[in-house]
């Protein structure tokens, strides 16, 4: 498997991480809804990114996409949640300069290890070609 192929399905969960993080900690965001602080200048390629591959001939990228989309659906949820329940009752923490509610440091914490590992997963995965090739060799 190629470099460029493990790239490309490792790709979703690094702008799942920068949307996210953006605007959390940064607080880099155009508009606020419910709790979800949206960022058109991340949220916009990842949209783009994900309509292009979602379909891709490759089904190892378009496999990996869905499951960073699944992670940023969740992401979505929980602010929202947080944001309805969490951020009109003060219950925050000011860390840094930067306001989070306590209950999106976990969600947070959540994207970064499942991203985290979606990405380690990417890159440890071997083509069953390149499997076969290996086995032959032994």
């Amino acid at each position: 498997m190629s470099d460029k192929i493990k790239w490309m399905a490792a790709m979703g969960y690094i702008m799942v991480i920068a949307d996210s993080f953006s605007a959390q900690l940064i607080e880099f965001y155009q508009f606020y809804m419910f709790g979800y602080y949206v960022n058109l200048v991340t949220l916009l390629p990842l949209i783009i990114y994900y309509k292009i591959n979602k379909a891709h001939q490759e089904e190892f990228i378009a496999n990996h996409l869905k499951r960073s989309i699944k992670i940023y659906y969740w992401y979505i949820a929980w602010s929202v949640f947080s944001g309805l329940f969490f951020e009109s009752n003060n219950l925050w923490v000011q860390m840094v300069g930067v306001a989070v509610t306590w209950l999106m440091l976990f969600v947070l914490i959540y994207v970064a290890t499942s991203c985290g590992k979606g990405i380690i997963q990417v890159f440890k995965e071997q083509s069953a070609s390149d499997k076969k090739a290996m086995c032959a060799k032994t």
